[in-house]
């Protein structure tokens, strides 16, 4: 055997691979961004397409770490921003006629603490058409975006008609972290953000236009100030029927075959934080939690007028939500909540409750108990286009 050639001849071969190595691992390099450019990610599915995504463990821990109690055998539909329980329910409304629910029976959301910098208040785009559940649209158990459209005579004879409300707000979603959906969807605009699949009927019930606009969008900047403040809040919202089923149905004049939807008689908005340290920092994440739960009526005298919608005014007790919903929030887990009378019926409540704050609940065991104070909040923890709403001593 030539041991000297073949030594040569290894020598030339390390050579040659030494020299061409930069070249491979551009070449490589060049591959790999290829394979994870967005036109070459796998093609979302129909679900996807709705802004549906994959319930991990994680993504339902984020949202819901044991804050609202699961039923067995019901599981979440999962969004990157929200989970939401949709009412399957069939109610019969005729001798022979069941028609769904066609609204969730709650949603949770985890929001961050918006950073300096990171935004302000409805800062993308919306989307002209809200998304649904395709499988439950399929068999009319969710509703499609024509179960909320009415021709522009009907709006007009009917200034305070019913809105596509979101439980899951908005711009409380647009916060980091983004949603993957989006950024992996060609066919949505430059300027959607993580908010953009908040518009899925899977996340809204009929709202009253002056309600929407008015009490429940100052209740909404109300918690976004929270998170601001507090490191971040879980905001738990949904429907209320008080007879324990609808008594008005929304049916589309323009879509005759869209399916009617059921009109809450009010809705209900749970707020859940871990309690601060004495300081008034952010506590640790397994600390205690502190809650706040409001009751709004849809329909109320008050909204016409223009002023301050203190949240305080609509506190309620988890045990009335709990009552009146079937949602149980917060059972059996360590939660403090500010002490007050007991709970009384949802017609009783005065909404014109004196407003006070409080930066830390007074701890008490009763989840009975009506707090009849608010969270600490200042001017200055209001997003820009929230401040309107801010506190006036503040």
């Amino acid at each position: 055997m030539d041991r000297t050639g073949t030594a040569h001849r290894l020598t030339a071969l390390r050579s040659f691979l030494l020299a061409a190595a930069p070249v491979m691992v551009a070449v490589a390099t060049a591959a790999a961004a290829i394979a994870s450019a967005p036109g070459n990610t796998p093609p979302l599915t129909g679900d996807q397409l709705e802004g549906l995504a994959e319930c991990t463990e994680a993504l339902e821990t984020k949202h819901n770490p044991g804050i609202v109690a699961r039923q067995e055998g019901r599981k979440p539909y999962c969004f990157t921003k929200y989970l939401s329980d949709f009412d399957t329910r069939k109610v019969l409304v005729a001798p022979d006629r069941r028609v769904s629910m066609g609204v969730p029976r709650w949603v949770i959301q985890r929001v961050e603490p918006l950073q300096g910098g990171q935004g302000t208040a409805e800062a993308f785009a919306r989307p002209s058409s809200w998304y649904t559940i395709p499988a439950l649209a399929a068999t009319q158990q969710a509703p499609e975006d024509d179960s909320y459209r009415f021709s522009k005579k009907f709006r007009e004879a009917h200034g305070n008609w019913y809105e596509r409300g979101h439980l899951a707000q908005k711009y409380l979603s647009e916060r980091p972290p983004e949603d993957d959906l989006v950024g992996r969807n060609p066919k949505l605009p430059d300027d959607a953000g993580s908010g953009w699949f908040t518009h899925n009927l899977a996340n809204a019930v009929p709202q009253r236009a002056r309600f929407n606009k008015g009490p429940w969008l100052t209740l909404e900047c109300y918690t976004g100030a929270w998170a601001n403040r507090y490191g971040g809040v879980w905001i738990v919202s949904g429907p209320i029927f008080l007879n324990g089923r609808p008594t008005e149905w929304m049916k589309s004049d323009r879509h005759k075959d869209a399916i009617p939807v059921a009109v809450p008689d009010a809705l209900f908005k749970v707020v859940v934080r871990i309690k601060p340290m004495e300081d008034g920092t952010p506590g640790p994440e397994d600390g205690e939690k502190q809650a706040l739960a409001f009751i709004y009526p849809q329909d109320s005298r008050e909204y016409r007028e223009k002023k301050a919608w203190n949240p305080a005014g609509y506190l309620t007790s988890l045990s009335q939500v709990r009552r009146l919903t079937g949602v149980d929030i917060l059972q059996g887990q360590g939660a403090a909540f500010a002490g007050g009378p007991e709970a009384v019926p949802l017609n009783e409540r005065p909404a014109d409750a004196t407003p006070r704050e409080t930066g830390g609940a007074s701890p008490v065991d009763s989840r009975n108990a009506i707090p009849l104070t608010i969270w600490q909040v200042e001017r200055r923890d209001f997003d820009p286009s929230c401040r309107r709403f801010a506190p006036e001593q503040s």
